[in-house]
């Protein structure tokens, strides 16, 4: 209770002294909107298992779903300079904020399915872990999160702690923009160059994207893992409009090879 009454006095100071508000709401400043800039980049969900992928002397078929149509996630601006008391004496800042609507495809297979999992999230360019002071609404640029995890299984169990490890999905994230200079947020730490012509899987393709890790960036967990058992990790992926991902690779230079099937 002494508590209590010392962080109401404390939070009653500071509105005395700055201007301050045990009382504020967030201040909501409006909805952005995908522009679509990206929409060529990504496979066109509700096709079926349309998308072939070939790999190691084998091939699996795979498809989009679209998961989440349009949900809104909060970009942070700006601290309004008023606090909140709610809770047992917990004080907290006011924010200003939009909302910005999002799209979320998933990978499927019920056939045969290749040992990698792959989402695609069309978002904006933001960083969502802190404020965005600059942010300007209406040059916010499309961005597309290609995250893809890759399935390890260890030969025998590791042991940590009371839990036995039979296997391990590392997860990497490739943030794709038009303009990557210009990128605020990437969960991985990955590097993007155009190409303006490649062969891959013995086809010849122009103005490709290459997104790629320049090193493993493991979490906490996976150099504990990879000291017992080297683990293999999407490294980086091709990107081309009109058709999306060409080309998944691995740390160990195993290739997965995208394709569209004929209607």
């Amino acid at each position: 209770m002494k508590l209590t009454r010392f962080l109401f006095s404390a939070c009653f100071a500071l509105a005395t002294l700055f201007l301050y508000s045990c009382d504020c709401e967030d201040v909501y400043l409006g909805q952005i909107d995908l522009k679509g800039t990206l929409d060529s980049f990504i496979p066109e969900p509700g096709k079926g298992e349309n998308i072939h992928v070939a790999y190691d002397n084998t091939s699996a078929t795979i498809g989009f779903k679209l998961t989440q149509d349009n949900f809104l996630v909060s970009v942070p601006v700006r601290d309004t300079g008023k606090m909140r008391m709610h809770g047992k004496g917990a004080i907290s800042d006011c924010s200003e904020y939009y909302s910005a609507r999002n799209k979320l495809l998933e990978a499927y297979s019920y056939t045969s399915a290749p040992p990698f999992t792959m989402t695609i999230l069309l978002t904006k360019n933001f960083n969502p872990t802190k404020y965005n002071e600059d942010f300007n609404a209406e040059a916010a640029e499309d961005v597309i999160h290609f995250s893809m995890g890759y399935q390890n299984t260890f030969p025998q169990p590791i042991t940590r702690g009371m839990l036995n490890i039979y296997g391990y999905k590392p997860l990497r994230t490739f943030v794709f923009s038009l303009k990557p200079a210009a990128l605020v947020y990437k969960p991985n730490d990955t590097k993007q160059e155009f190409i303006p012509s490649i062969t891959l899987n013995g086809v010849q393709h122009e103005n490709v994207y290459h997104l790629y890790l320049p090193e493993p960036q493991y979490t906490e967990d996976e150099v504990y893992l990879n000291q017992h058992y080297p683990l293999t990790y999407i490294k980086g992926i091709y990107l081309k409009e009109g058709i999306g991902v060409l080309q998944a690779y691995t740390s160990t230079g195993q290739k997965f090879n995208f394709s569209i099937k004929p209607d």
